[in-house]
């Protein structure tokens, strides 16, 4: 949450990499997080996910 946080918060050309716990978190459904992406995505920034690690869980 607090990556995401910062990351509105800097410009177009920041990446958000989310492995681990924070893909858990990421496809949970959580409103608070799925807004916080969407707001992402609104700027131009595409979150991706770590596959090796949603592969192997």
């Amino acid at each position: 949450m607090i990556g995401l946080n910062l990351a509105n918060h800097l410009n177009d050309e920041t990446r958000v990499i989310l492995f681990g716990e924070s893909e858990k978190l990421a496809a949970s459904g959580d409103a608070d997080v799925t807004g916080l992406i969407k707001k992402l995505q609104e700027k131009g920034v595409i979150p991706i996910a770590c596959s090796g690690y949603a592969e192997n869980n």
